[in-house]
């Protein structure tokens, strides 16, 4: 969600504002200023409540100790479990007691480290306050502040919201956290109108419209969560589901960053760019991706999916328009769908690859037994044939070898639907031939009757698990 839903999430933006200003105040320390950052709450004769201190020393280096059980008051005293897991965020064990004889380390937990890192050691101070000590808000930690940096407001109000960005005037490389949609669809906007170097179009629910080559994109900003999404319509009345699935597949290799999806007779695009934070970048190279991409959804990317393209418009729904209206090019249009047959859709719905497993009487009742709609058919058929194989050649000359292999595997499925339909002509043409066709005999009646002497099953015979299938051989 865009505005914080929890408390939970308000006190983690909080802490990350406070880890950031420790951060910078880390760096700008100079030899021999001291940093304390103590639990607000009262130290007791017993002990002292959890602290972490820093000391810059040598001009370059940062020493930071945290309290260890010599210091702390009985109810803050570490567990052994605590104190492994100091270890694990990098601090260094005690290595005597404060009245101990002095040495290169320290009676307290501690780390010495370059000034330069001086946000690792802030990260790990905020991980030690919330883990070790369970302190709940930045606001219950005390800072001391000595040295050339008094005075500073280390304790600022933690839970200031920084002011929105200009987007006209952000980089492509800024990461920007969105407070709402509207200034996430700013920012969208505003980086499609820098990208391309004109304005784009706006629509009503506030998305960009535009199109790259002749294909329409909408770059379009979830209303509750922030998330951007690049989606390109590409196809309409696709035939053959299982075919153009694994057409899909097929784009998705050579096209990685881009999610192709089938929704009914529809094949659609899209790039999802994540919204929190968002970075103009990222927007640019999804664009930069369709750029590269839709110059081949042209008339043989679509005829791969028996589909139309959106670029060339959708069809006309019964009742939108009268089907005398104009089309764009000044010509009447009577409606009718300008993909395949519904005879041919359904042909190639019960046998997309063509492998035959519809048999020839099959094969014209799904046509009516219309001689005239099969020879239309055979005449489609034989086009699209050879179109894939004239595709295929261009793309061998081309070096495209799996667009070769994808447009052979298209030819040869249009093929075989072709020899399943001049199957189903002659049904239809010669009913009568097709109905006094004699049969193949079974092997045994060229043999006669069996004797008694030949009842029992030969060595020979117990050897063969079934009849070999010469009809399906000569077929193939």
């Amino acid at each position: 969600m865009f505005e914080i839903a929890s408390f939970d999430e308000a006190v983690d933006r909080s802490w990350s504002l406070f880890q950031r200003k420790l951060a910078d105040h880390l760096s700008a320390m100079r030899n021999d200023d001291i940093l304390i950052l103590e639990w607000i709450e009262e130290n007791t004769v017993d002990g002292f409540t959890p602290w972490v201190q820093f000391l810059l020393w040598d001009d370059e280096y940062l020493r930071a100790e945290v309290s260890s059980n010599s210091y702390l008051a009985p109810r803050y005293t570490l567990a052994p479990e605590a104190e492994n897991r100091l270890c694990e965020l990098g601090w260094s064990r005690p290595t005597r007691l404060p009245r101990g004889e002095p040495d290169d380390g320290s009676p307290a937990f501690f780390l010495d480290k370059e000034q330069r890192w001086a946000d690792q050691l802030a990260a790990m101070t905020v991980s030690t306050l919330r883990e070790i000590w369970s302190v709940p808000h930045p606001s219950f930690v005390l800072p001391e502040i000595i040295g050339t940096l008094e005075g500073s407001d280390l304790a600022a109000d933690t839970v200031e919201v920084e002011p929105a960005p200009d987007p006209s005037h952000l980089d492509d490389d800024t990461a920007v956290t969105p407070s709402d949609p509207d200034q996430l669809r700013n920012l969208v906007a505003s980086t499609v109108e820098k990208a391309l170097g004109f304005t784009p179009e706006i629509d009503d629910d506030g998305d960009v419209v535009l199109k790259l080559d002749d294909q329409p994109v909408l770059v379009i900003t979830h209303p509750d969560q922030p998330l951007v999404r690049v989606w390109v319509p590409l196809l309409h009345g696709v035939v053959g589901r299982t075919r153009a699935a694994e057409n899909a597949c097929d784009l998705t290799k050579r096209w990685p960053g881009i999610r192709f999806t089938l929704d009914e007779d529809r094949l659609n695009a899209s790039i999802d760019v994540s919204g929190n934070p968002f970075v103009p970048r990222h927007l640019v190279d999804a664009l930069d991706q369709f750029s590269a991409f839709t110059p081949s959804v042209d008339a043989r990317f679509a005829a791969r999916f028996g589909g139309s393209r959106f670029a060339d418009g959708l069809p006309r729904e019964r009742g939108d328009v009268p089907s005398s209206a104009p089309t764009d090019d000044g010509t009447d249009d009577d409606g009718d769908d300008p993909g395949l047959p519904p005879a041919l859709m359904t042909l190639i719905h019960l046998d997309p690859g063509g492998s035959g497993s519809l048999s020839a009487h099959e094969v014209a009742s799904v046509c009516g037994h219309d001689r005239d709609a099969v020879l239309e058919y055979l005449k489609i058929t034989q086009e699209q044939e050879i179109s894939w194989r004239e595709s295929a050649e261009t793309a061998r000359g081309e070096g495209d070898s799996d667009e070769a292999d994808a447009c052979d595997h298209e030819s040869r499925a249009w093929a075989r639907t072709h020899e399943s339909l001049r199957s189903a002509l002659r049904v239809i043409a010669l009913p009568d031939a097709a109905r006094t066709a004699p049969a193949k005999p079974d092997q045994t009646e060229l043999f006669g009757e069996p004797t008694e002497q030949a009842t029992e099953q030969t060595v020979f015979e117990a050897n063969i698990t079934e009849p070999p299938d010469h009809t399906a051989k000569g077929t193939q």
